[in-house]
């Protein structure tokens, strides 16, 4: 614009200087006035458009000046908006810090547990097979099967810790109630199939299809069922078979071996 505005004061000066000599001639009046005339209406023409041009030329330079404000403040923002970036990106990492630290942390504690677990399974699993005789292989299969499972992984310490945990529940639940559960039991050299009375895990009777009893006794080399033959005997553990059926509340039964004395039946089942 500035270029335009040069060449259109230029063109002016052109034509002025250009008239000069025509006008420095003496010419008749007459004649001159015509060429005055038209010199003044291309003036006044030149000053009408170089007037428009410097009215664009300043329309332009305003419009540079509001799009160079507009790029100000966009890039104002941007740089807000990048600080602000930076911000969280700190804060993040920091985050990231403390759940790196914090995962490092769980890491060790399973570690620790796994390593607390293993023994805590087999001394478990000890404890049933000395324990009463009553479905000891089931009890430690479950000890057993977590035991293959934490080995393997494909278990987290936690959820063993938790599996454990039931299993503990049940043993307590085992250990507070009586019941009578179809177990196989060893009478003398052979494996028969019998509805085994359970008094909490302390005693344990048997009996079987064909009316047979036994009571299990713990001797120097373990559990055995040990036959009771005397009809006094065999009576007493039938009435136990009825009150744990009947479900009662409490009552006074005399039991035979291993306890003679009077044993309360409470909850049972």
């Amino acid at each position: 614009m500035k270029t335009t505005t040069r060449s259109a004061r230029g063109l002016l000066l052109g034509v002025v200087l250009a008239a000069l000599p025509a006008a420095s001639t003496p010419r008749p009046a007459e004649a001159a006035e015509p060429e005055l005339a038209g010199l003044a209406e291309q003036l006044a023409r030149l000053r009408g458009e170089l007037e428009g041009l410097d009215a664009r030329l300043e329309d332009q330079r305003e419009a540079r000046r509001a799009q160079l404000r507009g790029l100000v403040a966009q890039r104002s923002a941007l740089e807000l908006e990048l600080q602000r970036e930076e911000l969280r990106a700190q804060q993040l990492g920091e985050r990231v810090a403390k759940a790196e630290e914090r995962r490092r942390a769980a890491d060790s504690r399973r570690g620790h547990l796994t390593t607390a677990l293993g023994p805590a399974l087999s001394a478990l699993a000890d404890g049933v097979r000395r324990g009463l005789p009553f479905r000891v292989d089931e009890r430690v299969a479950e000890l057993e099967a977590l035991r293959r499972e934490l080995d393997a992984g494909s278990v987290s310490s936690a959820d063993a810790l938790g599996k454990l945990w039931t299993w503990v529940d049940s043993e307590v639940a085992l250990a507070r109630t009586s019941g009578v559960h179809p177990q196989v039991v060893r009478l003398g050299e052979a494996e028969v199939m019998a509805d085994v009375a359970r008094l909490g895990l302390v005693i344990a009777y048997a009996r079987t299809a064909d009316g047979r009893v036994a009571v299990a006794q713990q001797g120097a080399t373990g559990w055995t069922w040990a036959p009771l033959t005397t009809p006094v005997e065999q009576a007493q553990v039938s009435e136990l078979y009825k009150a744990i059926a009947a479900d009662t509340d409490q009552g006074f039964l005399t039991l035979p071996r291993p306890l003679s004395a009077v044993v309360t039946t409470q909850g049972s089942k």
